[in-house]
Formats: structure tokens, C-alpha cells, sequence
């Protein structure tokens, strides 16, 4: 166990360093003003839930993607200036299955959070994990919640044919995920569910039967 955790904190570096200019242009781009939708909140039939839930206006709402539209996955990205966080959506089909908040840990810090949380059939929000990433250092802990459970994220996972494939639709190539880990964020959600898949079932093949 302590190999693995080993091993994923140096991908999460990589990941991050790789994707760290990437999440400068896709940042200045969503505080740009880029205000446009591409997703219909009418056709999301949970999203008058999820929003109260996260205690988020719509107003707030900066950039929205099919990222894929063969499978309908997408991405809402909403700012909170007041909180100074980001909070990405993702959407698949016609409801939002989890959801991910990026921020700083204080004003006078760089190092950065994000948190994933699934979002369960009743619309009720469950944490899945926490990473932080030092800004001086590049170093980044990882914390997954010993009660997750998330047949929700999981499932979500299997639509996708692999991890690469999942992060490439989930914004980490040519989409916007806005916030401070920027194009990473997509990276550590899907990497998360793949890895997952694979310690609580043996194999993301043998999982996505359960879910198919």
C-alpha cells in the first residue's frame, strides 16, 4: 500500500507539471469573460437540486461543455468570487453525478485543494476525495475517504473505454476544467474511479459488468 501511494503521488506530480501550463491559458481564458453555454440547465433534471445543495447561484456559472456528445458527458464550471472557488460539474446524460471544488488554502498561499464528491440517486453529495498540491514543492497528498462507496462515479467511469480516454473527455484536451489544478482536475477525478474500480473489483472490466 505504502508502493501505491508512492507511485500516485509521482503521477500526480507528472500529471500536474504537465498539465501546469495548460491550466494557465485555460484560466485565463474562463476569466476572460467567457459566459457561454453550451449546456441547456433544462435538460440536467437534477441540476435545481445539485445547485441548492452546493449552495451555488447559476448566475455564477462561467463556461459549460459537452466534452463528449456520443455518450452526453459534460462539465459546468461556476466561480464564487465571494468564496474565491471553483466548482466543476460533470454531467452525464441528463443528470449531474459528481462534482469537484477547487480553491486556495488561504490568500496568502498557492497551494491548492481539490475535493471530489459523488452525487447519489437521491441527490445527496458524498466525498470521495481530498488532494493538495504544494506550490513550493510540487509535492501532493492524497486523501480518499475510507467510507467511499460511489457506484455513481464509478459508473460514470465505465462509459469511458480507458483512463486516458476518460481524462481526454473529461477535459484535460482541449476543454476547459477552470480552476487552480485546471486541466489536472479531470486528470485526478478519473484517475481516482479507474484506480478504484480496479481495488474494489479486481478490474474495470469485471466492474463495468455490474454496472452494464
Amino acid at each position: 500500500m505504502k508502493k501505491f501511494y508512492k507511485q500516485f503521488t509521482l503521477v500526480m506530480s507528472t500529471l500536474l507539471l504537465l498539465f501546469g501550463s495548460f491550466s494557465l491559458s485555460v484560466n485565463a481564458a474562463e476569466h476572460s469573460g467567457a459566459t457561454k453555454q453550451h449546456l441547456n440547465l433544462n435538460d440536467i433534471k437534477n441540476h435545481e437540486q445539485i445547485f441548492e445543495l452546493i449552495h451555488q447561484d447559476p448566475n455564477d456559472i462561467i463556461s459549460s461543455y459537452w466534452l463528449d456528445e456520443s455518450v452526453k458527458s459534460g462539465v459546468i464550471n461556476i466561480f464564487n468570487s465571494s468564496e474565491n472557488k471553483y466548482y466543476n460539474l460533470y454531467v452525464e446524460k441528463d443528470h449531474i453525478t459528481y462534482y469537484s471544488i477547487q480553491y486556495y488554502v488561504s490568500h496568502d498561499s498557492k497551494d491548492a485543494k481539490f475535493e471530489l464528491y459523488s452525487i447519489d440517486s437521491f441527490n445527496n453529495s458524498h466525498h470521495e476525495f481530498t488532494s493538495q498540491v504544494a506550490n513550493e514543492t510540487g509535492k501532493v497528498s492524497h486523501q480518499i475517504n475510507a467510507k467511499s462507496n460511489s457506484n455513481t462515479a464509478y459508473k460514470w467511469a465505465c462509459i469511458f473505454s480507458s483512463y486516458v480516454a476518460c481524462a481526454a473527455a473529461a477535459g484535460t484536451i482541449g476543454f476547459g476544467v477552470a480552476g487552480p489544478f485546471g486541466a489536472g482536475a479531470a486528470a485526478l477525478a478519473c484517475r481516482y474511479v479507474f484506480q478504484t474500480l480496479v481495488e474494489k473489483y479486481g478490474s474495470k472490466k469485471a466492474a463495468c459488468k455490474i454496472f452494464s
